[in-house]
């Protein structure tokens, strides 16, 4: 029974990691949270265009070799918003918002 029930989570497991993935690489909303860059219309992710010129200033210093912590540094220190009202900056934000723009990039 214990091998069955593990087989079980595992499966179910793949089964949401796939449907995730398949709303993700389709514009569709997969998160409760919306991702930097985007707005909701519906069930769609709709690119913003102010946190789109955000996001291609981040891809920009992360070209040109800044740290993630520098660039969330120079973020904060601009006051540029993030999601959440009195949010701050941090260098895994700027990761998952580099993450993120690199999954849509590839599913253009």
């Amino acid at each position: 029974m214990t091998a069955v029930s593990g087989w079980e989570r595992e499966t179910a497991g793949e089964r949401t990691r796939d449907v995730l993935r398949h709303k993700r690489d389709n514009g569709r909303v997969y998160t409760r949270i919306t991702p930097y860059g985007f707005t909701r219309a519906g069930d769609q992710l709709v690119p913003d265009p102010a946190e789109q010129a955000v996001v291609e200033r981040i891809k920009a210093q992360r070209a040109s070799k800044l740290t993630l912590a520098r660039i969330a540094d120079l973020l904060n220190s601009e006051g540029v918003p993030t999601k959440l009202p009195g949010g701050r900056w941090y260098p895994s934000t700027i990761a998952n918002v580099l993450e993120l723009n690199q999954t849509q990039a590839a599913t253009a």
